[in-house]
This record gives C-alpha cells, sequence and structure tokens, in this order.
C-alpha cells in the first residue's frame, strides 16, 4: 500500500486540516441541552455535532485507509440535540440539573473529541512514518534495478567477448587452412620443377629413396606399396584412366570437408593427369614417374591427417567458448587464451618441423 496519498498528498486530507481549527471553535461551548418540550411545529430539527461533520471525501472508496478509520470514529460519537425554546421567558433558560448534567456530558465529549484529536495525530504521524519507510523501501528497488540493469550490461559484454573469440578461433582455422594450400602450393611447384627437370632427377629420387629408407621404416613400407603398384602400372596401362577417376572422388570427398581446398585439389587432380600423358609419353620413364605421384598421394594422406588435427582443435575452441559462456569470468577467458596460444604454437612447431624436412628434402635432390 502506498501512503503518500494519505500523509500529505490527498485533497481530502488537506480540506479536513484546514477546517480542523473551525471546528475546534465551534465544538469549545457545549451547547444548552434542554428537556423535550412539545414544540407544537415551532421546534428546529437537531443540529449534528460539529465533530460529526462529514466532509465529502475526494478519495475513491477503499483508496485511503486513514479516511475509512475516521470516518468509523465519527459514526461511534454519540449526538448532541438542541432544541429551540417554544417562548422565550426567563424560566425556560435557566439551569437546571438535568441541564447541568447535559453540559458535563458535552464537557466528556469534548474530552473524548480531544482523545481522538490525538489519536489521529498519532495515526497520521505512523503514516508519515510508513510514507518514509515506503520511499525507503522504493529507493531499495531502485537500487536493484540498476543492479541488475548492470548485470545484464556484463553479461551482454561477455557474450560480444564471447563472439570475438570465436570470431578469432574461425581466423585462426582460416590462417592454418592458408598455411596448409602454401604448403600444398608449394608440393605442386615441386612437381612441375620435377616435371621439367625428370630426367635429370631419376638418380636423386633413388638416392633419396635409400635415404629414406634408412631413416624411416614406415618408408620402406610405402616404397613396397609404391613398387607394387608401379609393377600394376606398367602391367595394365589401361587403368590409369579409373585411378584417375578414384583420386576425382577423393578430390569430391576432400571438397566436402574443407572447402577452401576445392582449387588445390583440382590443381592435383591436373598434375596427376599431366603425369599420365608424361607416362604414355616416355614409358622407359613410368617408373619414377609413378613413384613421384605415390609420394603425392602419401602427402595428400599426410594433408588429409592434418586437416583432422584442425577439426579436433576446432572442436576443442568451441568447448571453450562453451565454458566462458557459462562462468562469464576473466579468469576462463585468459585460461582459454593460454590453451588457444599452446595449442596453435604446437601447430606451429608442427609445421615447422614440416618446412624443414621438406627443405631437407629438397637439399639432398638437388645434391
Amino acid at each position: 500500500m502506498d501512503f503518500a496519498l494519505v500523509s500529505n498528498g490527498s485533497p481530502a486530507h488537506r480540506a479536513r486540516a484546514e477546517q480542523a481549527p473551525a471546528r475546534a471553535q465551534r465544538g469549545s461551548s457545549p451547547g444548552r441541552a434542554i428537556r423535550g418540550q412539545s414544540a407544537h411545529g415551532t421546534s428546529s430539527p437537531p443540529p449534528l455535532d460539529p465533530s460529526e461533520d462529514t466532509l465529502e471525501d475526494e478519495d475513491m472508496p477503499g483508496t485511503s485507509y486513514s479516511a475509512r478509520k475516521i470516518e468509523e470514529k465519527r459514526k461511534k460519537k454519540l449526538r448532541v440535540t438542541f432544541d429551540l425554546p417554544s417562548s422565550g421567558s426567563v424560566e425556560s433558560v435557566l439551569p437546571s440539573p438535568q441541564k447541568l448534567q447535559q453540559s458535563s456530558s458535552a464537557a466528556a465529549q469534548l474530552a473524548e473529541d480531544a482523545r481522538l484529536h490525538d489519536e489521529a495525530d498519532e495515526f497520521a504521524q505512523a503514516i508519515h512514518e510508513l510514507t518514509a519507510e515506503n520511499e525507503h523501501l522504493r529507493n531499495v528497488v531502485e537500487e536493484q534495478r540498476a543492479q541488475l540493469a548492470a548485470q545484464q550490461s556484463r553479461l551482454a559484454d561477455s557474450e560480444d567477448q564471447a563472439t570475438r573469440v570465436q570470431k578469432d578461433n574461425k581466423s585462426a582455422v582460416a590462417k592454418a587452412r592458408v598455411v596448409a594450400q602454401a604448403r600444398i602450393k608449394d608440393l605442386e611447384d615441386k612437381m612441375a620443377d620435377l616435371n621439367r627437370t625428370f630426367s635429370n632427377q631419376v638418380e636423386t629420387l633413388q638416392v633419396e629413396n635409400e635415404t629414406l629408407r634408412s631413416s624411416r621404416e614406415w618408408e620402406v613400407e610405402e616404397n613396397a606399396r609404391m613398387r607394387e603398384r608401379l609393377a600394376k602400372t606398367m602391367e595394365k596401362n589401361a587403368k590409369l584412366h579409373s585411378e584417375v577417376e578414384a583420386a576425382l572422388v577423393t578430390n569430391c570427398e576432400l571438397e566436402r570437408k574443407m572447402i577452401s581446398e576445392q582449387e588445390v585439389m583440382k590443381c592435383m587432380m591436373e598434375d596427376l593427369e599431366d603425369a599420365e600423358r608424361i607416362i604414355v609419353q616416355q614409358e622407359d620413364e613410368k617408373t619414377q614417374m609413378a613413384e613421384d605421384i605415390e609420394l603425392m598421394r602419401g602427402a595428400i594422406i599426410a594433408q588429409e591427417q592434418f586437416i583432422e588435427v584442425l577439426e579436433a582443435d576446432i572442436v576443442i575452441y568451441e568447448e571453450h567458448i562453451g565454458i566462458l559462456r557459462e562462468s562469464l569470468g576473466a579468469s576462463k577467458v585468459d585460461h582459454r587464451d593460454l590453451i588457444r596460444s599452446k595449442a596453435f604454437e604446437a601447430k606451429l612447431k608442427a609445421l615447422e618441423e614440416e618446412k624443414q624436412e621438406i627443405a631437407r628434402t629438397r637439399h639432398v635432390r638437388s645434391s
């Protein structure tokens, strides 16, 4: 309940406060209480007690608690009736014991009115205190609303920061893809160089195969598979077209996984077709050319593995983003940044090692 309307803002309250002195002045005299006489039509109706004078309350029914309480007190008050004498004789106005008793009753009524007035003052004071408390509660509510708005603002900032982090992760993945594309492009350039200088690199490739056999056991197995494929290629030249189609199917699968590598795979297919034409034109050099093709396929497989590693990293980044949205804490952001920086450094380190390996391979071939 809002007590502000009862304490100061009600027009009816101000009207009653202005008429209170007039009522007190009129109610200071108890009047003359006389015995009832037959008026024979000359008596006037008894007036109301001034303390019972009612005012039109401008408040709606049920909206002012103090107005209802005062109205109930007025209804409980006693009425003092006055009657005009029917004749102007002096005996009719002389005090009598009954009149004196009525005067004492009027004095008691005045005392009761004073007590009720004091109670009304106390009630007004209580209303004033309740109004102050209500104002304090309003201030508390406003503070709570301000704090809620601040919390919502911080929540929006955290969501924006999470969005920025997601964008940063996407940019990091894009950069990794660019690095992979650069490596694939480097391999394509190397393949073109091998095509142009194939006749001069036959012996170099043989030396490289021996070096790879001595350094890595899995390269021995890979070379064995290459020899088997080379024998099949020499026996069945007609199946080269089917192998090209299988490579095209593989390229389509890579396009569904990584859209950015579509052009790279097309270039690889073109390189394979060029290799096929070279095999047809130079039958004496088919063996070495097939080995080079298998090396490129191994590089493609390595790229697929690297792409799977990148996809796993993307899943990790998404999980960390979910943790960041739930916690909404700066410490979680710092922890995520640390994890992302470490993972990115590890990937860069792996890329650098692979670049060094490619450089060593080139050096061996050039030597």
